[in-house]
């Protein structure tokens, strides 16, 4: 979500490419919007880079995938590190 946030796509946009509902993708804007302490997505970029939490999933800086082992792709969680 967070990468999909940094590249400048509408939450609708957002919604389409992950087929979830834009009131979905809305909650999750809030709590990243809400964690990171940033007022609006355009802020994300920046303040996620000053963080190192962008960049490719499971890259250096970037985020990964925590759940259990074999856990269903959809159901794993994004953990920043």
């Amino acid at each position: 979500m967070l990468d999909l946030i940094c590249s400048g796509q509408t939450n609708a946009q957002i919604a389409a490419r992950l087929f979830i509902l834009v009131k979905t993708v809305d909650h999750h804007v809030s709590a990243v919007l809400a964690k990171l302490a940033v007022p609006s997505p355009e802020a994300v970029a920046a303040q996620a880079a000053q963080l190192g939490l962008t960049g490719a999933a499971g890259g250096p800086g970037g985020h990964r995938a925590a759940g259990p082992p074999g856990a269903p792709g959809g159901t794993a969680r994004l953990e920043c590190r």
